[in-house]
Order: structure tokens, then sequence, then C-alpha cells
């Protein structure tokens, strides 16, 4: 069964006081600061910190109501720095990366997210919902600097919320098995 969803343009995911909080935190962020680490794939610098971990609790109703399934989890969210040139292909994800809403929080040209056959623009401050389980998508590489904020969710049966760690072999327990080996009843 697949989950297929379009993608859904957000405008104003963040507002008010809110929206003002981030902006201050964030134009004093680079990954010049503490706490910035190389992406596993080393194409970006990556950040996870608790004021990341606070917007992201806060967008757990807006994410069940956008996607609606009243279920949904936080799992992992992640402050991006993106530099030019970076070419990142098309993909799948796994894990505890279910559903994800992608924050456009400042690039100097518009960010085109290809996502199965559609396109989609962000500007600086909207951002994006969809289901990347099924869908291959992709953000184009853009011209100078590109900070975005990944959000995810996932649905209580994920294999994250019985302590599994992503792997590049796929989901493994602490027991050393991998995800196709255990089955999925802790519900």
């Amino acid at each position: 069964m697949s989950n297929y969803i379009n993608a859904i343009k957000i405008s104003n995911l963040f507002q008010g006081n809110q929206l003002e909080e981030l902006k201050y935190w964030l134009d004093n962020e680079t990954p010049h600061s503490s706490g910035w680490n190389e992406s596993p794939d080393k194409t970006h610098m990556v950040k996870l910190c608790e004021e990341l971990n606070t917007y992201h609790k806060v967008l757990t109703d807006k994410s069940r109501e956008t996607f609606e399934i009243h279920n949904l989890l936080p799992t992992f969210a992640t402050l991006s720095w993106y530099e030019a040139g970076v070419e990142k292909s098309p993909h799948i994800d796994t894990g505890p990366a279910q559903y994800t809403i992608l924050y456009n929080y400042f690039s100097e040209f518009p960010l085109k997210l290809s996502y199965g056959d559609d396109e989609i623009l962000l500007q600086n401050e909207e951002a994006v919902a969809y289901y990347g389980g099924d869908v291959k998508h992709s953000v184009e590489s853009v011209d100078g600097i590109s900070i975005r904020l990944h959000f995810n969710f996932a649905t209580p049966d994920n294999y994250y919320f019985i302590l599994g760690n992503s792997t590049k072999n796929g989901f493994e327990f602490p027991s050393g098995r991998l995800e196709n080996e255990v089955e999925q009843n802790w519900l």
C-alpha cells in the first residue's frame, strides 16, 4: 500500500512571536558557531539542538492536520546549511523520516523541490510538506547559501520508536538485528 500524497505548500508555517524568535535565533547561526557537524553524506552542514526541538514539537498538531494522520509523532529535526554546487540525487526517505515538513528559511534563489513528477518552488520563509517514503524527491542545487529546516514525523509503528538506529544497512536494533528480521508488533 502506498502512502502517496501530493506535496503541500505551506505559507506562514511560523507567525507572530514564533517567527520573530526564529529569525533572531537563525540570523545568529552559522556553521562557524558551535554545535554544527558535517552531514553523513558530506554535502552540507547540519545542526541538531534544543531550539530546533522546540519548534519541532510545536509543529506536531500542524503535521497531523496537514498529512491527515491523527497520530503522527516528531522524530528528529535538522537545521541544514547548504552552499553553492551541492548536488543531492533523487532519493526515497527511510527510517524516522516518513513525513517531512521542509522550511526554507533563507536561500539566495528560490528552492526547487522535485517530488515525483511535480516541481515546487519555495521562496524564503515558505514550507512544503511531503511523504518521502514512496516518492523520489530532491532539492535542486542552488547558487549561494541556503538555510533549511527539516522537521520529520512518523507513525507510532515506525522502528524509530523502539530504540532502533538508522544505518546504511537499514534500521538496526540494539540486539544487532535489522528491520527485515524483526516483526513489527510493539503496539
